[in-house]
């Protein structure tokens, strides 16, 4: 995970398959070096959790039929690289993130994928932080996906 990326930000692209997907989100996999937060933004259905399972393949995840929505679980953690966490905070209002122990997910040095992070109560997280925006287009099937840094 410590290779040099070429990759500069913002990112905007179409896509209009699971292989563009995959695409993009190697884009993103190349600047992971430790610790990250990445922050999906999309409608239901828009990709969200696509896009998660193509961004843990270009970090080296074998078992990408693991990799699924985790909006019962709500946490989901994938054994690649130095770790993966994806949430999924569609059911729940900040009230209720007390059953999440987010500031330790957040400090155990993986990288952590959240969907609907406007769930999310003020945090703080000592590393990158990117936004992934996914929305339909008007395309049948198409996607533009916009990867940025983003302060919290």
């Amino acid at each position: 995970m410590n290779q040099v990326s070429t990759t500069t930000l913002p990112i905007t692209a179409l896509v209009d398959s699971l292989e563009a997907t995959a695409n993009v989100a190697a884009e993103l996999a190349s600047l992971l070096t430790g610790p990250a937060l990445v922050l999906l933004h999309g409608t239901l259905g828009s990709g969200k959790t696509t896009f998660v399972r193509s961004l843990c393949a270009a970090l080296g995840m074998q078992e990408l039929w693991e990799v699924d929505s985790p909006t019962f679980t709500i946490v989901n953690y994938y054994n690649v690289g130095d770790g993966f966490y994806h949430l999924d905070l569609y059911r729940l209002d900040p009230q209720q993130m007390h059953g999440v122990d987010l500031e330790e997910i957040l400090e155990s040095g993986s990288v952590v994928a959240i969907e609907w992070p406007d769930r999310l109560p003020l945090i703080h997280f000592d590393g990158p932080v990117f936004l992934v925006q996914i929305e339909n287009h008007d395309a049948e099937n198409q996607r533009r996906i916009h990867i940025s840094e983003h302060q919290l």
